[in-house]
């Protein structure tokens, strides 16, 4: 069910050539959900997530993905998603994070790419840009954001691996932003676990995959 080291060993590669990557480290082990992370130069967690779900299909997990009006009820601390612009296999996104009071809560643009890998395998890739747009005053802009799911489908169910660096942008310590990534992260799988299983089986998924080139 899950290799996690050969996924992990595949992983370091996309790191920025030349990055000091620090020894990987178990946040979660359950017998279907995974999360590890390693500590950047700059003191960012890599984190790293690793979800089993029995019965699921890629087609399920891409109708809730692309499902903007519902993502606040899976995404952890997600107060709003909204689609911005959508071309073939790629999407432009406008998110707005909640934080605690009186931390500033955050908004971030991304765009996302879908594609093929192999037969059994696709992947969106996302990553954040900073639009020429005014941000709101009590909001903090996030324009370092890069992350991936990568959905294998197997004949007893679907393996989701998902990576994200981040930073959170305006003044927060690292050791609390650091703590609520893995945290959300960690919400973020388990809440689209017990999500997917009211997602109707498609047999088309809502976008297809073309290619990302060097994106």
């Amino acid at each position: 069910m899950f290799n996690l080291i050969g996924a992990i060993s595949l992983l370091s590669l996309s790191f920025e050539a030349g990055a000091e990557i620090q020894p990987w480290r178990n946040y979660k082990n359950l017998p279907d959900l995974k999360v590890v992370y390693t500590v950047s130069k700059d003191g960012i967690y890599h984190i790293y997530a690793e979800l089993f779900i029995a019965d699921a299909r890629t087609a399920q997990l891409l109708t809730l993905l692309y499902n903007t009006q519902q993502a606040s009820q899976w995404l952890h601390a997600v107060q709003e998603v909204r689609l911005l612009h959508s071309q073939g296999n790629r999407n432009r996104v406008y998110t707005v994070i909640n934080s605690p009071w009186p931390v500033a809560d955050r908004e971030l643009y991304t765009q996302s790419c879908y594609q093929r890998v192999n037969d059994y395998t696709t992947e969106l890739r996302v990553h954040a840009y900073n639009p020429n747009i005014a941000r709101k005053s009590d909001r903090v802009r996030i324009t370092t954001l890069t992350a991936n799911w990568r959905m294998t489908q197997q004949d007893d169910g679907l393996l989701i691996r998902y990576q994200v660096f981040a930073d959170p942008g305006g003044k927060l310590p690292r050791w609390l932003s650091n703590k609520v990534s893995l945290k959300s992260v960690s919400k973020t799988m388990m809440s689209l676990k017990s999500q997917l299983a009211a997602v109707k089986a498609l047999q088309v998924a809502p976008i297809s995959a073309g290619d990302c080139g060097e994106d």
